[in-house]
């Protein structure tokens, strides 16, 4: 017997960004399958079958197939409201527009030999290491060092006297801990901004192309090294550069993509920066030769694999492409660590820094995600029946009528991330592409606006009405800074007859860069719980005053909040609140982010 004042929404729910199946393949605005856990148990039976139409990673498939087991924080949740439950494995259906989403989801939950995988996977490596391994050799006053990465800066061009201007020589402060956007000539002694200055370009034969190319200027700076066990960085010498001049005669295999962003001539969409990806025309343009041709010989290797294990290898190579493998690899300061510190790249966007990092990438794979991989391919008890995954559009599924027992999913967020073009780079190794005429998303580059938006989420929720069962229910995660599209994507809800019946919170810790950096962004996803019923409802537009949510905020900021500091310091959270109430209650959004916190500010925080 269940506690009816209790459901799995009267509390926020904590989504973790660590463990070995979380860090296995990065991919935007991730969920950790354990939090969804809790939802499938409380909304389902054994057997029972759970869709996600924007499935990603697989995070919902994973969940119901885990319900076999639970921990004990959700059995003492749940023995404490009464809640009756029952331990089984469901089944799944994971569908997503995106071939890479499905790639990663289907090489995660589908079953494979973990041994036979650990063993082609270090053949893989060893014959790699023997084969491409000496693009990672120097030799340093008699000592081979083997690099672990080097830092490559782009060249600038004063305007006051065309004097080339090395940013790490002038941009990389190492006692301020920054990199700066204001430097001095050398040159003319002139203050510049570096947004002023022209980024240096060198012309080259493209060999990908078969043709002359220009491409930003970079030169190789600090290395990175290890003898022994022995690790330490130095300065660039002449045996670098030799060595990058050897790599610069060494062919790039056929299994290279020679494809154009997004398929299209100079500006290629929505996340096109003319100023960084100066000269990045194609795929290949995103990385340093050597790590080119080491990509591209690793996966030439592992589709020779035996096929039991292949798409697992080409996983285990796709996971370290994109994240650590291209020139949007960074180093940044961080103020408790002396020297730089080495990270991935910029998850939502395809950002290049004037400071870059090339990794070792045989090394890295062997290091961090060969372990990864084999530890979290072995925490799964799968059968070939337990989940089917499929690359389609959700505007159009062929499942039947009436037969989904629940629906948990995670749809795109209006215009915060353009998964299509972020995409496209792990895409193009696939040698498959996200079809984006049906992209849920908000898009200039695609002739996308919030019409457009509405209209491709209410055929979403649609189908998602169509195909699961009369009064059963669907838990939708969601965030965004926009009260027209919150509105939007309510509405569309709403209007095709699903009934809104609770809210939560979803703290996913860190989001993409964009949630990170906006001034206005929110920052907690909402959960929002709906059932489809036995008759229609409709979404109310009341004021401030008649829907009380002001009355609520306060209630919330008094029993909570002892100052205005801690106020204005979670002013994000408290978006999140405002959200929450007013979905749960039927209410249409009147705030974006940014009216809210000026709102916030004119009622709590004044002096």
């Amino acid at each position: 017997m269940r506690n009816s004042n209790w459901t799995p929404y009267n509390d926020p729910v904590e989504s973790k960004r660590s463990g070995p199946v979380y860090n296995m393949h990065s991919y935007p605005t991730k969920i950790d399958y354990h939090s969804i856990i809790k939802y499938i148990l409380y909304y389902t039976k054994p057997g029972d079958v759970v869709f996600d139409g924007f499935s990603g990673t697989g995070s919902t498939g994973l969940a119901a197939i885990s319900c076999d087991e639970v921990d004990s924080k959700i059995e003492q949740e749940f023995q404490e409201h009464n809640v009756d439950y029952k331990l089984g494995k469901r089944k799944a259906i994971l569908t997503d527009l995106s071939p890479i989403a499905t790639f990663i989801s289907s090489s995660i939950a589908l079953p494979v030999d973990v041994k036979k995988l650990e063993q082609a996977a270090v053949q893989l490596l060893e014959e790699s290491e023997k084969e491409i391994g000496w693009m990672y050799k120097v030799m340093n006053d008699g000592v081979e060092e083997t690099i672990r990465q080097i830092v490559w800066s782009e060249i600038y061009k004063c305007p006051n006297c065309n004097f080339e201007i090395d940013y790490w020589d002038v941009g990389v402060d190492f006692e301020n801990k920054t990199f700066k956007d204001t430097f001095t000539c050398p040159s003319c002694n002139t203050n510049l901004e570096k947004s002023a200055c022209e980024r240096v370009t060198e012309e080259i034969y493209d060999d990908v192309l078969k043709e002359k190319a220009s491409r930003i200027k970079r030169v190789p700076k600090r290395v990175y090294v290890q003898v022994g066990k022995k690790k330490y960085y130095r300065e660039c010498i002449e045996n670098d550069i030799k060595l990058i001049n050897r790599i610069e005669l060494t062919p790039i295999p056929e299994t290279v993509p020679n494809v154009k962003m997004m398929f299209k001539d100079g500006n290629w969409g929505e996340m096109y920066r003319s100023g960084y990806h100066k000269g990045v025309t194609h795929v290949h343009h995103f990385y340093t030769r050597r790590n080119l041709i080491v990509l591209g010989s690793l996966w030439e290797n592992a589709l020779k694999a035996p096929l039991e294990v292949r798409n697992q290898l080409l996983f285990l190579i796709s996971s370290y492409n994109l994240s650590n493998s291209t020139l949007m690899t960074r180093v940044v300061f961080k103020k408790s660590v002396e020297d730089l510190v080495v990270t991935g790249y910029q998850n939502g966007q395809l950002y290049l820094g004037s400071i870059s990092l090339e990794k070792n990438i045989i090394k890295g794979i062997k290091e961090q995600k060969l372990k990864n991989l084999i530890k979290a391919s072995g925490l799964f008890n799968v059968d070939k029946n337990d989940i089917r995954i499929s690359t389609q559009s959700i505007t159009d599924l062929n499942i039947p009528d009436n037969s989904i027992d629940y629906i948990f999913t995670d749809p795109p967020f209006g215009q915060d991330i353009i998964y299509s073009e972020m995409n496209f780079i792990l895409e193009a190794w696939l040698g498959k592409y996200t079809d984006n005429k049906n992209e849920a998303i908000i898009c200039k580059a695609q002739g996308k606006g919030l019409v457009d938006y509405k209209e491709l989420m209410k055929q979403a929720f649609s189908e998602m009405y169509r195909i699961l069962k009369a009064g059963k229910h669907m838990s939708v995660v969601f965030h965004n800074s926009k009260k027209d599209v919150w509105n939007a994507t309510i509405e569309s809800m709403v209007e095709v007859g699903f009934r809104i019946v609770e809210t939560s919170i979803l703290d996913k810790k860190q989001g993409s860069i964009k949630q990170v950096k906006s001034q206005n962004a929110v920052g907690k996803d909402i959960i929002i719980g709906v059932i489809k019923p036995f008759q229609e409802n409709a979404l109310k537009t009341l004021s401030d005053d008649e829907c009380n949510i002001w009355d609520h905020l306060s209630d919330v900021i008094n029993e909570n909040y002892k100052s205005k500091e801690e106020i204005e310091k979670d002013k994000q959270f408290l978006y999140s609140v405002y959200l929450s109430y007013m979905i749960k209650n039927h209410f249409s959004v009147n705030y974006d982010a940014k009216d809210f916190y000026k709102q916030l500010k004119i009622r709590f925080l004044k002096e």
